[in-house]
């Protein structure tokens, strides 16, 4: 009997590790996949109209007092989401000219400017 429990014991302590192993291979594809995908990680667009109601096609929120257009997070994004990873972030409330002024602003293209030229 005793030498049941040590396979036993070594299989439950490391079952955790092969879960996590498996969703990052799984959260790669998924990456990966969006990555290809005409609408990245968003299912559909839907409009938002400003009296709360959500409508595949802008025209409704014209009568509604306006509203705005998102994304909506397919099945997956919401998962990679719910696990602590923030993709489809869009910052739409940015203002663009004043985040590239910010002096730890990345930004690709500046890195490849020479210096005293555009």
């Amino acid at each position: 009997m005793p030498r049941l429990i040590v396979p036993i014991v070594l299989v439950l302590s490391l079952a955790p590790h092969i879960a996590v192993s498996q969703d990052l291979e799984t959260y790669r594809k998924w990456v990966s996949d969006m990555q290809d995908a005409p609408r990245g990680p968003f299912e559909r667009l839907r409009w938002f109209c400003n009296d709360g109601t959500v409508h595949p096609k802008p025209y409704p929120c014209e009568q509604r007092c306006g509203g705005h257009q998102h994304g909506e997070w397919s099945d997956e994004t919401a998962e990679l989401r719910a696990a602590g990873y923030k993709i489809a972030n869009v910052f739409a409330g940015l203002d663009p000219a004043a985040l590239s002024e910010q002096a730890d602003f990345r930004d690709g293209r500046r890195a490849q400017r020479k210096p005293g030229g555009r």
